[in-house]
């Protein structure tokens, strides 16, 4: 292959095609080289045979910065690209096709094919064709029809047929037809190909090849049928699919048959009861969830129960046969029944009325009684007290349960039925009344406390009486508001090694008794998780205690808590190293906090972080520099010659150790760790050991770090790459390009992300363009399930590039990729503008963000008012769903602006949405 050869392809090409490039991205490059020796680099490092050997030590193959070359060349990449196709090396060419599809030069479908018309050789032709349909798949198509006309195909695993019935091109059938009559495995592949297209003969081609094979021997090969034959739209295949569920849960659920049939699917599902096995009544369970909530469903949200379905139902609810003993609240069985009686709470009278027979039952009683209050009316109020109150009704614990469920509702009405259960001697509902009062907070809270402090137990009258002080007698008072806490070190300076321990007093200031937990008290090593201990670094790095990744969490105790009467005082201590193993030198400031609101409302939502209670006061100590001995000491723990299987536990303290420590003199001995062999003989956790002294390298900002992080650019994960785009160095960017390419037509195919942001910090955008541009080609802006792409390729915005730009870009799956980066980093103000958009798709997303619960952290100044104003806009949505969401959202953070809708929504026919927003308004009930 002549230089000669290359430039008069080029001059060919090259003219035409610099026009056509822009896609490529920005062409400027900071070497400022030719597309001739652009082609040049890439015919040297991609036509050597060598390159695609696949090697085990994980170095990067050698053609990362020659496929960087060609996308700089754009559709110039082409020429150079057919150049190699005409290689000897069965490697390069392969190569050279792959890389082709994937770089998608659309001025390459020609010349392949009329490469396609002269190649004689079956898998040359076969693998044109992929990079064809990845390119453009219309025209793959048309190439494809073409051929089969020219060369009938030679069984229905042709890669022709195979691309264009994977594209949905119904033009395949008369060429897959003729081999349903052929022999097993051909006629097997063709029926299995022709299904998807709904083919009625093929469905019956794989009916009864799935009755011919044996139900113990070949079940595998059997579900593979049912999956296949659950794409056809048939309902023939819907038997077969629920044959299935004894062996798959999600044989039904997780197939298009929900989607496809919708109510029509439930018939049969109820037609006869299976043998009870808990893999079928879960599967039946998850089915039903999949046709109603659209759980499983990928952009549908199920369809409602009919009143035509509800005897079937009904039926199938009292059905003992669809239970399985002993009878228990979370078994597979448990579950079937509470989805059907959520359906035939959804079916009005005639649903509860079959509910009534189900609460008779000892199989069904408590998903009847859960069910019936789901109807949030004061029939089912008197119902479910009449219940609670019958001495002779054997499940009056549930009952109860059930009534204290919906009684806040009706306050006035639920009183005197609580009033006569808390005098029945014959049931205790103690806990139940209390736990009402707590979350309910209603106005009767003297009247029923009353008999709880005229109880006979001491621990009921004790908590009794906490609770009429806090509920009737100074109700919203918190008694912790009154704890006082006092932290000291025992000196202002410690030595690197010293123990340090924080000592904690604890005062009750105020006029209430308060009961504190007693694991603080019982041991130095150990915090409750009322209590934080926050910890601010010398460098301004703040770490909060107990951390549950990893430490002491609990203290085993002989009491549960300790009760602190106004002016009683209790000390404790904390063994700060226990938890913080310090050792960065210089100051250290610590903080004690009690008490974040959410542990006491039992609250756990994601946004904002709440203030605690009570903070202490802030004490500081100094922490000395290290002597000399001490960090040799810790160095030697490093040495690679002494590594032996049990080495990790002791390494990995000691990459942390010397991570906070960041003593230059450590780089040596971290930078020779970190460079351990892959696979070094006798040491157990190799891979461990050299991640943590990769990390604890990174700690280091050090310019001359440069050539050790492009040396370790083969790891696996981005912290070389992250770390090159800090230190700026530009000897990195032609390492960091070989990284952001290498995988392009080998592998996954997908640019490196860590490396294009590390390009981008060093000045070239190139790998971010060309992925944004390969995520928008895969981007259908009509299925969402295909945004995943572009979620990852504008994950990270471009220099000068902010969310909110992202949120006026025409494509949808941009959009959605701002959404999760504006939930990412906390940017409330462009949620909100993402809530106007046009798209409902996208206005899901911004409210799902937008809510409380689940939501993006607002903790800025004027964050909180533009989220609840966004929220407060969204009321009036064209959507309901989002309107809900929205109303559901502003209840979480007391606000009642969606009240009315709530109010609505607590009497809708669908139980789920009753349920919904009964949560809901007692959520705002808890905030007056």
């Amino acid at each position: 292959m002549t230089a000669p050869r290359i430039v008069t392809l080029l001059a060919l090409s090259l003219v035409v095609s610099s026009c056509l490039a822009q896609d490529a991205g920005d062409r400027r490059d900071p070497d400022a080289i030719s597309d001739e020796q652009r082609a040049r680099i890439a015919i040297d490092a991609l036509g050597d045979p060598a390159a695609y050997v696949r090697r085990s030590d994980g170095l990067l193959p050698p053609q990362g910065a020659a496929i960087y070359q060609l996308v700089m060349l754009g559709d110039g990449a082409t020429p150079v690209l057919l150049e190699l196709l005409h290689s000897e090396s069965p490697e390069v060419q392969r190569g050279a096709l792959q890389l082709i599809g994937e770089l998608a030069p659309a001025n390459a479908l020609a010349p392949l094919t009329d490469i396609l018309w002269t190649q004689h050789e079956t898998r040359m032709r076969d693998s044109i064709l992929r990079q064809m349909d990845k390119i453009d798949r219309a025209y793959a198509a048309d190439v494809i029809l073409s051929s089969l006309e020219k060369t009938p195909p030679n069984g229905p695993s042709d890669t022709r047929c195979q691309l264009l019935a994977g594209a949905g091109d119904a033009r395949v059938i008369p060429h897959l037809r003729p081999f349903l009559t052929g022999e097993p495995y051909g006629r097997r592949r063709a029926a299995e190909m022709l299904a998807r297209f709904g083919d009625a003969d093929a469905v019956t081609v794989l009916i009864e090849m799935w009755e011919g094979l044996d139900r113990k021997a070949d079940r595998h090969e059997r579900g593979k049928i049912s999956g296949t034959l659950s794409h056809s739209g048939d309902e023939r295949a819907i038997p077969i699919a629920l044959w299935t569920l004894r062996s798959s849960t999600h044989a039904i659920s997780g197939s298009p048959l929900p989607r496809e049939f919708g109510v029509r699917l439930v018939p049969h599902l109820l037609r006869g009861v299976r043998r009870a096995a808990p893999t079928y009544l879960e599967g039946l369970a998850s089915a039903f969830k999949a046709v109603h909530d659209g759980k499983r469903q990928e952009g549908w949200a199920g369809v409602p129960p009919s009143p035509d379905h509800v005897d079937l139902y009904g039926r199938a609810f009292l059905d003992h046969r669809y239970a399985t003993e002993p009878y228990r609240r979370f078994n597979p069985d448990a579950g079937l029944r509470m989805a059907i009686a959520q359906a035939l709470a959804s079916l009005g009278d005639a649903g509860r009325a079959y509910l009534r027979q189900g609460i008779r039952k000892p199989y069904a009683y408590y998903e009847s009684l859960s069910a019936l209050a789901s109807y949030n009316d004061v029939e089912a109020l008197h119902e479910l007290a009449a219940l609670a109150m019958d001495a002779s009704y054997p499940h009056r614990e549930a009952a109860v349960e059930a009534f204290a469920l919906i009684s806040w509702l009706w306050e006035d009405a639920a009183e005197p039925y609580w009033l006569a259960l808390l005098r029945d001697d014959t049931i205790d509902v103690s806990s139940s009344a209390a736990g009402h009062i707590a979350v309910s907070r209603p106005t009767s809270a003297a009247a029923l406390l009353t008999p709880l402090l005229q109880a006979e137990d001491p621990t009921v009258r004790e908590t009794a009486q906490r609770m009429y002080t806090f509920y009737v007698e100074r109700p919203g008072a918190n008694p912790r508001e009154g704890l006082d806490i006092r932290i000291s070190t025992h000196r202002a300076e410690y030595g690197y090694a010293d123990d340090i321990t924080l000592a904690v007093e604890l005062t009750n200031r105020g006029d209430l008794p308060m009961t504190i937990d007693t694991f603080l008290f019982d041991s130095a090593k150990y915090i409750t998780d009322d209590f934080d201990l926050e910890l601010i670094l010398p460098d301004g790095e703040r770490r909060t205690y107990p951390n549950h990744g990893g430490g002491p969490m609990r203290a085993r105790t002989t009491d549960h808590v300790r009760t602190l009467a106004p002016g009683d005082r209790i000390t404790t201590q904390i063994d700060v190293r226990c938890h913080c193993a310090p050792a960065m030198p210089g100051v250290y400031r610590a903080e004690l906090s009690y008490g974040h609101p959410s542990q006491f409302s039992r609250d756990r939502s994601a946004s904002p972080r709440m203030a605690p209670l009570v903070r202490s006061n802030r004490t500081e100590f100094q922490l000395a520099t290290p002597s000399r001995a001490h960090v040799q000491g810790l160095v030697a723990r490093l040495d690679i010659d002494g590594l032996t299987d049990e080495s990790y536990p002791a390494i990995a303290r000691t990459c942390r150790a010397l991570a906070d420590l960041r003593d230059p003199t450590t780089i040596a001995a971290l930078t020779a760790l970190a460079r351990l062999p892959k696979h070094p003989r006798r040491v157990r956790n190799a891979d461990l050991i050299r991640r943590d002294a990769r990390k604890a390298l990174a700690m280091f900002d050090t310019p001359g770090l440069a050539p050790v992080w492009i040396e370790l650019l083969d790891d696996r994960t981005g912290l070389p790459a992250q770390q090159l785009g800090k230190l700026g160095d530009t000897r990195a960017i032609e390492p960091l390009r070989g990284r952001a390419f290498h995988s392009i037509g080998s592998g996954p195919g997908a640019v490196d992300g860590a490396a294009a942001v590390a390009l981008s910090r060093l000045g070239d955008d190139s790998a971010m363009r060309f992925a944004r541009r390969r995520a928008m080609a895969k981007m259908d802006p009509n299925d969402e399930a295909t945004w995943h792409d572009g979620i990852e390729a504008f994950w990270v915005a471009m220099p000068g590039e902010s969310v909110v730009d992202l949120l006026y870009h025409e494509h949808p799956g941009v959009r959605s990729a701002a959404v999760h980066a504006a939930q990412r980093d906390g940017h409330v103000a462009a949620l909100a503008k993402a809530l106007t958009d046009a798209d409902v798709r996208i206005r899901r997303q911004a409210v799902t963000a937008l809510t409380r619960r689940w939501g993006v952290s607002d903790d800025g100044e004027d964050e909180p008012a533009i989220r609840i104003d966004a929220l407060r806009r969204a009321l009036a949505d064209a959507e309901p769903d989002i309107r809900r969401a929205a109303a559901i959202g502003l209840a979480e953070d007391g606000d009642d602006a969606g009240v009315s809708l709530l109010e609505d929504d607590r009497h809708a026919r669908g139980q789920a949405t009753r349920t919904r927003a009964r949560y809901a308004l007692l959520r705002l009930r808890q905030y007056r």
